[in-house]
């Protein structure tokens, strides 16, 4: 069995590194075929987990699983309304100290009332991350309806950026970016978004979402590093996604697809085809 499958609920994530702007990671969920793949890429060294539970007992199982296996690597993600994002770094790393932990912050599922006040928890949780020994946090708008006082990413970047002492620029910020919209026009508006996230000079990261077309992909990619040029090399980080499919994923994936994650047919279609796919958006 894979190690996301002995896990239970927890997905993988890869971080791929090859120096500078050239690193990404890569996020994946199950698959038989995990440890041939990443050996054959010589990546099996930079694996990292991205962890689903229920209950902070849950938290804690899969802690000692990772820790059992010296698995640090982690990525908490923020599913749901109020998730207690800190309480969760915390509890996972007094159950395993040397965890490497990147959490998830949704400005959407953390939704405080007003943008000012949505921005004053952020701001709350990115110290308390801080003295945690946390290193890096990607946050996120969040996915679905909005609502016309919900905080963006964009400008709760802007207003870090306007706070010189805000905590928020205590700890690496990571954002994210999808490549793969089917329109033209919402991909132009994504790209013109990112560039004005980087453009505020608070974000160490950049993380591209799950898809399949690997012409988007690539185009998006290229736009990026463009928009990279000219900084040091490891000031931002880019991280890129992939799924390791399953039979169960690919059918959710049919009938339940998660938001803003566009995959083909002929990577639907089955297991072999999925991972051909994914095999050529690794190279």
């Amino acid at each position: 069995n894979t190690a996301a499958e002995d896990a239970g609920d927890a997905s993988t994530q890869l971080e791929i590194s090859e120096g500078g702007k050239d690193s990404c990671t890569i996020s994946s969920k199950g698959g038989a075929q995990l440890s041939l793949l990443l050996m054959s890429l010589g990546l099996s060294e930079s694996l990292r987990f991205e962890l689903f539970f229920k209950t902070a007992s849950d938290l804690t199982k899969q802690a000692s699983f990772l820790k059992r296996n010296e698995m640090k690597r982690v990525n908490l993600p923020n599913k749901g309304k109020n998730d207690p994002i800190v309480k969760w770094c915390e509890g996972l790393l007094a159950a395993y100290p040397q965890a490497d932990i990147c959490p998830h912050y949704s400005l959407k599922n953390q939704y405080r009332g007003s943008p000012e006040k949505t921005f004053a928890s952020f701001e709350k949780a990115c110290g308390e991350l801080v003295q945690l020994g946390i290193r890096e946090c990607l946050v996120v708008s969040g996915g679905g309806k909005k609502r016309k006082s919900d905080l963006s990413t964009l400008a709760c970047l802007r207003m870090a950026q306007r706070r010189r002492s805000s905590s928020a620029r205590k700890i690496n910020l990571g954002v994210a970016f999808n490549p793969y919209f089917p329109d033209v026009k919402d991909r132009e508006k994504e790209r013109k978004v990112l560039a004005a996230k980087l453009e505020t000079g608070l974000v160490r990261s950049v993380w591209v979402q799950i898809g399949s077309d690997t012409e988007k992909l690539k185009e998006g990619l290229d736009f990026l590093f463009t928009k990279l040029e000219g900084r040091d090399e490891n000031e931002v980080k880019v991280y890129g996604s992939v799924f390791l499919p399953s039979p169960k994923l690919l059918n959710q994936m049919r009938f339940r697809p998660w938001n803003g994650v566009f995959l083909s047919d002929e990577y639907l279609e089955s297991v072999e085809q999925a991972y051909q796919i994914t095999d050529d958006i690794l190279q």
